[in-house]
């Protein structure tokens, strides 16, 4: 029963930040695109669930692979070389890639390590994460760590960036009221 409880404001949380990201989208007609790795689609995922998300969800790129960050996102190979794929600077520039190559005023991206622990990553690794959020010129990108099976991890990035996402547009709205 208990869990039953938790579920429910879970769930009724995840609908109040889904219905405020569509109403602030929605409102000032603002686009937005995703370049997801740690992530693989799961941000997208929970942007068009709502109805009527065709009005500001232009689409996204699921760069899980390398390769795939360098050839649809812009990160340079010299970037990964130099600072590693789980970084800042591979955050920041997919999320400039993602806007640049989709036309959108707001960009998400996320790279990070999930789990399990890897020879590439070791368990201190594991939670890793660094979130990119573009909105117009501005960009910023800030490092997590989240603890938790795989999917609990992915799930924590999802609502963290979610979150980042309504409270940078309410930030932004406020701003222009005042």
């Amino acid at each position: 029963m208990f869990q039953n409880i938790l579920d429910e404001e879970l769930l009724d949380f995840n609908n109040r930040l889904d219905s405020d990201i569509s109403r602030l989208l929605r409102s000032d007609r603002i686009k937005i695109a995703v370049a997801e790795s740690v992530t693989g689609g799961a941000i997208a995922s929970r942007l068009v669930s709502r109805p009527g998300s065709s009005q500001y969800f232009l689409g996204g790129v699921v760069a899980y692979d390398t390769g795939t960050k360098v050839k649809l996102t812009g990160v340079q190979p010299k970037t990964i070389r130099d600072h590693g794929v789980v970084s800042e600077e591979v955050a920041k520039e997919m999320v400039v890639g993602v806007q640049r190559l989709l036309g959108s005023e707001v960009a998400l991206s996320t790279t990070g390590i999930a789990g399990p622990p890897t020879d590439e990553f070791g368990v201190k690794d594991v939670g890793k994460v660094f979130i990119g959020l573009a909105i117009k010129e501005k960009v910023r990108v800030k490092l997590f760590q989240f603890k938790g099976t795989r999917d609990v991890i992915i799930q924590d990035i999802v609502q963290t960036a979610l979150t980042l996402v309504r409270d940078q547009l309410k930030q932004k709205e406020r701003s222009l009221t005042n």
